[in-house]
């Protein structure tokens, strides 16, 4: 397999780093790999480098981790890309309470964020383009309309359609190759939303047609259970007031279940794969409660698509962790790694 190319920029006088596998990092010019600095993407160019996935597997020692926080963006943002044309592009969209990238990072840790540090690498990933697109899914006032699936929705196919290159400047011109969204818990239902959105907007239709494949992890699906996932997504994600817990509530539920219920007629030109939890999430830990009560954030029967052609697997972690992997030899990690090549070479976009 080839090698690829970071353009990730030490600091002076810092060795170069260990990869996450604990293996040391190796040249490469296949994927160019970016990674913005917190607030704002960087443009600069480095020569630090990532390992391919040959790579011995390890632990990564503390002195080797990425001392740089990981981004909260507010964008949708570009952290790899193949150096010639793109034959799939990838974007990972967080939840309720998440962010763009921490969502996909074990313990927020920078050199556990996979869809950047590990997926590139992969055999079979060397053409693919890959986004993560981040929005303000948090409460902070009794007037935040944080919920806002629709808004969100819309916001991500405007950047989609209009998404420049960081670095050149030139169209990315997202919608010429095929889509495929993996999305964890609430992230499901913008991903949802934008699909249904573009399909019926002649501005974002070639985007909507470009949507081959969607990975779901933990997203709630049945209309019936709507309200209870998100009651459990609210409780195990914020801490906010009685009031606003159930206003919020109320205010949500039945557009949950209007974007389930108007996707189902769509799933058929779609491959599809929703993952499940099965360990229970401690609610309101940020109470730091001992023994604190423990929930199945969306059940089992609600993050299954029961349809024709749709694949279903479960995964052992509660509802955070099911996006989070300890490393490359994470069983999870494997699982999910395997659905997104299988929905690549379904969708004949493999490299």
């Amino acid at each position: 397999m080839r090698k690829f190319r970071n353009i990730l920029k030490p600091k002076a006088g810092k060795k170069r780093d260990q990869a996450s596998d604990g293996t040391e990092s190796g040249a490469a010019d296949n994927h160019v790999v970016l990674r913005p600095s917190v607030g704002q993407p960087s443009t600069e160019p480095s020569e630090q480098r990532l390992p391919p996935p040959s790579s011995s597997l390890g632990t990564v020692s503390r002195e080797a981790a990425d001392p740089e926080p990981l981004p909260c963006l507010l964008d949708l943002t570009l952290i790899a890309r193949p150096s010639g044309t793109p034959a799939v592009d990838i974007i990972f969209v967080h939840g309720l309470g998440g962010s763009s990238h921490a969502t996909w990072a074990k313990e927020r840790k920078p050199e556990l964020f996979w869809p950047g540090k590990w997926l590139p690498y992969e055999s079979g990933m060397e053409k693919a383009r890959i986004f993560t697109y981040g929005y303000n899914a948090n409460w902070s006032s009794t007037e935040s309309n944080v919920l806002n699936i629709g808004d969100f929705a819309m916001d991500l196919l405007g950047l989609m359609e209009f998404m420049r290159d960081p670095v050149t400047r030139e169209s990315l011109k997202i919608g010429t190759v095929p889509i495929m969204f993996v999305a964890h818990s609430m992230g499901g239902l913008v991903v949802k939303r934008a699909y249904l959105n573009a399909l019926n907007n002649p501005r974002f239709r070639q985007i909507g047609t470009a949507v081959r494949s969607m990975i779901f992890l933990s997203t709630p699906h049945t209309g019936a259970d709507s309200a209870s996932s998100l009651k459990n997504l609210m409780s195990v994600s914020f801490f906010i007031s009685e009031k606003q817990f159930v206003n919020s509530l109320q205010r949500n539920s039945e557009t949950l279940e209007t974007i389930n219920q108007d996707f189902r007629h769509f799933t058929h030109k779609l491959f599809i794969a929703s993952f499940y939890e099965t360990r229970e999430t401690p609610i309101f830990p940020h109470l730091g409660h001992i023994n604190p009560t423990k929930v199945r954030v969306v059940e089992k029967d609600s993050s299954r698509l029961m349809w024709p052609g749709v694949v279903h697997m479960s995964l052992d972690a509660d509802h955070h962790g099911v996006c989070k992997y300890t490393s490359r030899q994470d069983p999870n990690y494997g699982k999910v790694l395997n659905m997104i090549l299988e929905a690549v070479q379904a969708n004949d976009v493999s490299p």
